[in-house]
């Protein structure tokens, strides 16, 4: 049998944009089937096995999955955090009920201008706390 990668990754394709990691799945010891990567830490009691139809070639020749090294995985699970971030970024809310979207280019400009932000006042949350007293945000 052959010996199955540790980690694959999926790809999504945003604003005609090179592929973002859109997911990291990890193999299932239980029965060699691959189910969302778990972060250490935030480890689920009594997680659920991988479903058995997410087998490598149905993720990989069906899906466009790719495997990984092992030493691949902390720049994919960067990577997979950016992604997040700009898919809650676009799905943030418009007040009207709905989510105000976005594009990929506005949210690397948005994520410039905080970093800007940042470094112009590096105390903000500090500031913040203190002038709202016992009404922490």
């Amino acid at each position: 049998m052959k010996k199955l990668p540790k980690y694959l990754l999926r790809w999504d394709k945003v604003d005609g944009e090179p592929d973002l990691v859109s997911g990291v799945f990890e193999i299932d010891p239980h029965n060699n089937c691959y189910r969302s990567y778990e972060k250490p830490g935030k480890e689920i009691k009594n997680r659920q096995h991988a479903y058995d139809h997410f087998t490598y070639e149905n993720l990989v020749e069906g899906y466009g999955f790719t495997p990984i090294e092992n030493n691949q995985l902390p720049s994919a699970l960067e990577a997979w955090d950016y992604y997040l971030g700009f898919i809650s970024w676009t799905s943030r809310n418009d007040g009207h009920g709905g989510a105000k979207g976005g594009t990929l280019w506005e949210y690397t400009q948005y994520l410039q201008r905080v970093e800007e932000f940042n470094k112009e006042h590096p105390n903000w949350r500090e500031e913040r706390d203190k002038r709202n007293g016992d009404n922490k945000i």
